[in-house]
């Protein structure tokens, strides 16, 4: 019985869907962690003029030129201020439907953890 019950219960943690869970002002956020890439210290972002304001700019990432948004200001709240916690959460999406995915940079508060 206790093989039984080992397997469900491995069973129930292959089938769980994994999320990074992350701080926007007071407000805890998650994403699913397959569309995440990798998470960096927040650092130089260029700015781009004439863009809404939500957008801080680009970052080089590894010659790659990524956009950064400001998830608070998307969400009508001030830009965020960079702080010790503040990290960019480079996100992979499918943004065309061709097959083509485009990297964004998330700007977030402070990371907490992966949850199952």
């Amino acid at each position: 019985m206790n093989a039984i019950t080992a397997t469900r219960s491995n069973e129930v943690l292959d089938d769980s869907v994994q999320h990074l869970s992350f701080r926007v002002r007071q407000a805890r956020y998650a994403l699913p962690i397959e569309l995440v890439r990798e998470i960096i210290e927040y650092g130089q972002v260029t700015a781009v003029p004439m863009m809404p304001a939500f957008i801080h700019g680009v970052i080089n990432l590894r010659g790659n030129v990524v956009p950064v948004l400001d998830l608070a200001a998307r969400f009508g709240l001030d830009l965020t201020e960079p702080g010790k916690r503040t990290c960019i959460v480079i996100i992979e999406l499918e943004l065309d439907g061709n097959g083509q995915a485009q990297r964004i940079g998330l700007v977030v508060d402070a990371v907490d953890a992966v949850l199952d």
